[in-house]
């Protein structure tokens, strides 16, 4: 294995040259913008991505692997409005959370460079670090995603780039208990199981 830093901003401009040739992405992200912009270009590029974030004393997890199962913007079609996601500078975080979480980002990893078990994809890994509890969620892949729908994969094949946005207008964003997407924001409810 071989980590290869990079000293620059994640740019619409630069994101396809930084993230071609990897076999998957490790995204610890911690704006919007930024995983919006990894999801879309790691679609289009055919990478998974190991997704984890934190906030206050929780923590989430899952890998999206295109086509697959769901991508960022199926689970989160809309970014929050800033005052219901305050960054961590501001809301603060558990100094183990993010620990917690990229041991479990390592494992999925693993599993995935080396084809063995079962990764979170179609799966969210929801860490409360006040209770140590665990809870999974089932994910669905949006059938009218703008990155990852079979439409959006045929735009694609034919050479088409996908209309997509950052911060894309539509349905609301709404937050669930972790200050996460809730419910709502998964086109249901989604099954859960401690």
């Amino acid at each position: 294995m071989t980590v290869i830093p990079h000293e620059e901003m994640l740019l619409g401009d630069n994101v396809e040259r930084i993230i071609a040739g990897y076999d998957v992405i490790l995204d610890g992200t911690d704006t919007f913008e930024t995983r919006y912009l990894l999801n879309d270009a790691a679609v289009a590029a055919g990478i998974p991505v190991v997704h984890a974030s934190v906030f206050r004393f929780e923590g989430q997890l899952t890998t999206f692997v295109p086509y697959e199962g769901p991508c960022y913007r199926c689970l989160y079609p809309t970014p929050p409005p800033p005052e219901l996601a305050p960054g961590c500078s501001v809301a603060g975080v558990l100094g183990v959370v993010p620990g917690i979480l990229g041991l479990l980002q390592a494992n999925e990893v693993l599993k995935l460079l080396l084809g063995i078990g079962t990764t979170l994809a179609g799966r969210l890994l929801l860490f409360d670090a006040l209770e140590t509890e665990f809870t999974e969620l089932t994910l669905r892949r949006d059938p009218a995603c703008p990155v990852c729908s079979d439409e959006a994969r045929a735009r694609r094949d034919r050479g088409e780039a996908p209309a997509t946005a950052a911060f894309p207008a539509g349905a609301p964003f709404v937050l669930g208990g972790a200050g996460f997407g809730g419910p709502a924001s998964l086109g249901g409810s989604p099954e859960a199981s401690a």
